[in-house]
């Protein structure tokens, strides 16, 4: 079997999620990652200090967001009913995943947001 170099993504050795963007923007790096299983999240700079976090969150987790004054608006992320807020320069999406809810947290464009927020994909460890 050849492995297809479309499906392939890194995926930090710490992460200890179940899903994991497989699209990160140009000119990001690695920041951080938070090895937690209940919450692990990872954390993409890049040169200019913007962010883009990714959070799985675990049945009997707890999350707030705050949204107000914040643009919101329902999508859809690979089929599933999400939510997308929008305030100032920060855009958040969230969606439920089976039995995680995920977040995307990202200092840009909107469409980019969406764009890493579909990418999401489930991680096979070999």
């Amino acid at each position: 079997m050849i492995e297809d170099p479309d499906t392939f993504f890194e995926v930090p050795t710490q992460w200890q999620g179940e899903y994991f963007p497989a699209y990160i923007p140009h000119g990001f790096t690695l920041s951080s990652v938070d090895e937690s299983k209940l919450v692990p999240e990872v954390e993409y700079r890049n040169q200019n200090n913007e962010k883009l976090v990714f959070t799985e969150y675990s049945e009997g987790a707890g999350v707030i967001f705050d949204t107000e004054n914040a643009v919101t608006k329902d999508i859809t992320i690979n089929g599933l009913m999400g939510q997308c807020t929008t305030k100032d320069d920060t855009v958040r999406i969230y969606w439920q995943q089976h039995n995680k809810f995920l977040h995307i947290y990202y200092i840009g464009e909107e469409s980019e947001a969406i764009r890493i927020a579909q990418s999401i994909q489930k991680v096979i460890k070999k």
